[in-house]
């Protein structure tokens, strides 16, 4: 079953794509199956894995299509993408009119359970498209910004985030909030996240890792590459820490058995030569009874057969 993950925060420029498409980056350098689904009519995730194309997202959610009928591999991320298209606001309007509207994403991404990890790109507001994020998602993050404004924005963002929880999504899970842009050159920074780990309610919730703001994360869009895959820099760190820390026991139990499928995989082929050697009723001439009478078979021919036997091993 794939863990589905939602990145969401009503606040916009806190970093939600950056963060989607480089965790989901860091966790395939696990070798795990990680599928992007961009849920934002801003499409900058479909944008910077350089997709266009149809069907799109909104497409799955009318149930025009199948949602594997959309996807497209991400090469310079290691990654799937489900895109989003320039029709998806109009789409989120379709939606009022739907039976269960919070819930029509959920079962789609549901059926997709081939993958280890869904990654859901949300909206920057409070629809449907967001509300849908968050009910098909087991779990969410939170990228925060390491400024005060972004702080302030909280305590609103949460109030909201309890309603739709206790309305339409009673289990649902924060994975934890994330720091965000932090700049280890300004006072301000290391003050505004030393308050958010020593707040009464934000500090439990928060990861121990933080995103350091660097050159490297603002590049990559432009180049189509994750941070992971581009360069051995802060933010490449720092993501791949992340992913890391998301981590749980069924997780690492996983990446234990990707290690030693691969370790078998590049082991080279031992034949066991014992198998190749002719017994002693092998070297006695055989004989097959038929009507027409008796036909011999050499020892030649069993050797043979058991090499090919040995080789199929």
């Amino acid at each position: 079953m794939s863990r589905i993950i939602g990145i969401v925060n009503l606040k916009g420029g806190v970093g939600k794509t950056t963060t989607c498409v480089n965790l989901g980056a860091a966790l395939a350098l696990y070798g795990f199956k990680v599928l992007l689904v961009d849920l934002d009519p801003q499409k900058s995730l479909t944008g910077w894995a350089g997709i266009n194309q149809w069907p799109t997202v909104g497409d799955v959610l009318t149930g025009e299509v199948d949602p594997l009928q959309t996807l497209v591999k991400w090469s310079k991320a290691k990654c799937w993408v489900m895109p989003a298209g320039r029709d998806l606001r109009a789409i989120e309007t379709q939606l009022l009119s739907v039976s269960q509207r919070e819930y029509v994403l959920r079962p789609k991404l549901q059926r997709l359970n081939d993958y280890d990890f869904i990654l859901i790109d949300s909206a920057p507001s409070y629809g449907l498209l967001t509300i849908n994020a968050i009910c098909a998602s087991d779990e969410i993050v939170i990228p925060l910004q390491t400024e005060i404004l972004s702080l302030e924005s909280t305590i609103p963002f949460f109030e909201t985030l309890g309603e739709i929880k206790k309305r339409f999504h009673p289990k649902l899970r924060i994975a934890g909030i994330l720091p965000n842009m932090y700049d280890s050159r300004t006072n301000l920074s290391k003050a505004i996240l030393d308050q958010m780990r020593a707040s009464e309610h934000l500090g439990p919730l928060m990861f121990k890792t933080f995103i350091r703001k660097n050159v490297k994360l603002a590049e990559t869009p432009s180049m189509g590459y994750a941070v992971t895959r581009y360069s051995a820099s802060h933010g490449a760190e720092d993501y791949r820490t992340l992913a890391e820390e998301i981590l749980n026991d069924d997780d690492r139990k996983k990446i234990e058995m990707f290690k030693q499928a691969a370790a078998e995989a590049k082991s080279p082929r031992i034949i066991n030569l014992d198998l190749l050697e002719p017994t002693d009723g092998d070297k006695e001439l055989k004989s097959n009874q038929d009507e027409e009478g008796t036909e011999e078979v050499l020892e030649s021919e069993v050797y043979e057969e058991r090499l090919n036997s040995a080789e199929n091993l």
